[in-house]
């Protein structure tokens, strides 16, 4: 029989999501960087791929392609025509991804929603539809992650997701045209998909086998998470970690280093390897790997590189850590009165449920995830240490707040567990956090 208390949360949480990504979707303020999708997908809208090879001012206009293209225009034939309409469309999809480092997959599969017929306020809304509906997707996730960790405990099950639908950056994000929304999705499946993977008993529902060979389940797997990385490429960052974490994972608990779980593991490696293989060609061929940091990863000011902070390493990844916690959890601005008060709440209930994973009494699954997450930070922040990428409150970093947002919830839970002693009491906690 289906909790009711369940049950009403769920509705409470999918109105109030709903309503906090779509109420204000069209009336938002824009920014350069939210235009640019919408300009891009506008300047190809009444294009074909006839009219690009017949550009006369294009530098490659004599290039092989599209000569080909040219003759195949001359044919007349109506099947090649519709064909090339027919491919136009969807090729034409990816201009924001070919004019900037958003990844294709979010244009390929919504870029049909916006034209040259409507209005600047309907631009705006069709635009930033796919980044409210991945938002809320990403709740959705989260709560599938607590009920590996919380379980029965009803309150702590759902505090995750009332966190992100009231998280003032994830709100931002997903009111805007471009793919950071998609990109939190995109991590928070990959953080649920490994470890169900690495914690479910139930051979049966795992798609890396413990006792045989699966090649059908082995594809299955490669091609999810080969999704997740047409849809961010921070994605092929951070996937090399989440394998060699199950790995280790697999070899501790076997004493073995050649298990079938690793068999099967390596086989979806490889596979997941090729079937990127066009995006990573992608990737080279519009040179993104030569492209620096900027501003918007950077800060105005540089303050979350490493760059000028060489002689203060400690101080830097501690403070920038802070701010990753403090203000992606933050449902107010700083301007709010006793901002401060409540930011070091945050933190510090933060990092109470971080430095639990140390108790012998604590959750297991919830140790197995912030192992996981504590891995890939350690890989970040060494990224972050050879100047490839940046550590701070950016939109690219909101990807980790799903995670913290658990992390501080199994804090309240101790405290909890430590003032109240009951579950009962822990609406209390909910009323101090949201």
């Amino acid at each position: 029989m289906i909790n009711k208390k369940i049950l009403l949360l769920v509705a409470i949480t999918i109105v109030i999501s709903i309503f906090t990504r779509f109420h204000n979707l069209q009336n938002f303020y824009s920014e350069t960087d939210d235009h640019l999708s919408i300009a891009q997908l506008l300047n190809y809208d009444k294009l074909d791929l006839y009219d690009i090879a017949n550009d006369l001012k294009s530098p490659s206009y004599n290039s092989p392609l599209k000569s080909y293209l040219r003759e195949l225009q001359l044919k007349k034939s109506n099947l090649i025509d519709n064909s090339q309409l027919y491919i136009s469309n969807v090729l034409f999809n990816l201009t924001p991804s070919k004019h900037s480092t958003l990844a294709p997959l979010q244009y390929l599969l919504f870029g049909w929603m916006l034209d040259v017929e409507q209005s600047y306020n309907d631009l705006k809304f069709y635009s930033r539809i796919p980044s409210a509906i991945f938002s809320i997707l990403t709740i959705f996730i989260t709560y599938l992650l607590c009920k590996r960790i919380f379980k029965k405990e009803t309150y702590f099950l759902f505090l995750p997701s009332l966190l992100l639908v009231f998280s003032y950056p994830i709100i931002f994000v997903s009111q805007r045209s471009y793919n950071y929304s998609a990109a939190i999705f995109g991590i928070t499946l990959l953080f649920y998909l490994f470890l169900r993977e690495t914690v479910s008993s139930n051979n049966s529902k795992l798609f890396i086998n413990k006792s045989k060979i699966g090649i059908k389940k082995n594809f299955y797997f490669s091609l999810i998470l080969a999704l997740t990385s047409y849809l961010t490429y921070i994605s092929i960052v951070l996937m090399p970690v989440f394998f060699i974490f199950k790995f280790i994972k697999d070899f501790v608990k076997e004493q073995k280093l050649l298990t079938t779980s690793n068999y099967n593991l390596v086989i979806c490696g490889l596979m997941y390897s090729i079937i990127i293989l066009p995006l990573l060609y992608y990737l080279f061929a519009l040179e993104i790997n030569t492209r620096g940091m900027s501003a918007s990863t950077g800060g105005n000011n540089w303050e979350y590189s490493i760059t000028g902070n060489e002689n203060n390493y400690i101080k830097f990844f501690l403070f920038n850590l802070y701010l990753i916690i403090v203000k992606n959890l933050s449902f107010f601005l700083d301007d709010f009165i006793g901002a401060n008060i409540m930011q070091a709440f945050i933190f510090s209930i933060t990092l109470i449920g971080m430095l639990f994973v140390l108790n012998k009494n604590t959750q297991n699954n919830y140790k197995v995830l912030l192992y996981l997450f504590f891995l890939i930070i350690v890989y970040w922040l060494l990224l972050v240490s050879l100047n490839i990428t940046a550590l701070g409150p950016t939109r690219h970093l909101l990807i980790f707040t799903p995670v913290i947002a658990i992390m501080f919830t199994y804090g309240l839970k101790i405290l909890n567990e430590i003032v109240f002693k009951t579950e009962k009491f822990f609406s209390i906690s909910i009323i101090l956090s949201i």
